[in-house]
């Protein structure tokens, strides 16, 4: 009964698909209209080039505004990131590298042993071992740190 009323829907969509298909002819320009169809294009990539234009535009003016901004500001100097020449300087990236890599090692062995019920003990123990020397070291450069920061 399922595929007869299958049969039957196909066969009546097929039926009102086939009364219209002069609809489906691919009609060709005629010579007379080509130039309005072409000018429609190129309204079209004119309006488009014209709207990237306007963009890049848009899109330097707010550069130059950046730009301006940190000259004002001697942004450029604290943009420069890690200083790792500066004796009192990297000693603090030194603390905050070790602590940051301490945690990121603890939280891979915790997921670690949860993640494999405990099969990979021996890999979260490695890990483990790595960020608590990590944790050392950056416990030692703060240390070093406060006491170059106070000299």
């Amino acid at each position: 009964m399922k595929t007869f009323t299958y049969l039957i829907c196909f066969i009546l969509t097929l039926g009102a698909s086939s009364a219209s298909h002069e609809a489906w002819a691919i009609q060709p320009i005629h010579p007379e209209k080509m130039d309005e169809v072409v000018s429609a294009h190129s309204k079209k990539e004119a309006r488009f080039a014209k709207r990237m234009d306007r963009a890049q535009k848009r899109i330097a003016r707010i550069v130059a505004r950046v730009e301006h901004k940190i000259a004002r500001k001697g942004m450029e100097s604290s943009a420069a990131g890690i200083d790792l020449q500066d004796p009192v300087k990297k000693w603090m990236w030194f603390w905050i590298l070790g602590w940051g890599a301490a945690i990121v090692f603890y939280v891979l062995a915790t997921v670690l042993i949860v993640g494999t019920v405990g099969s990979g003990f021996g890999i979260a123990a490695l890990l483990s071992l790595i960020g608590s020397l990590c944790g050392i070291f950056g416990t030692v450069s703060l240390i070093m740190w406060i006491v170059k920061m106070n000299s």
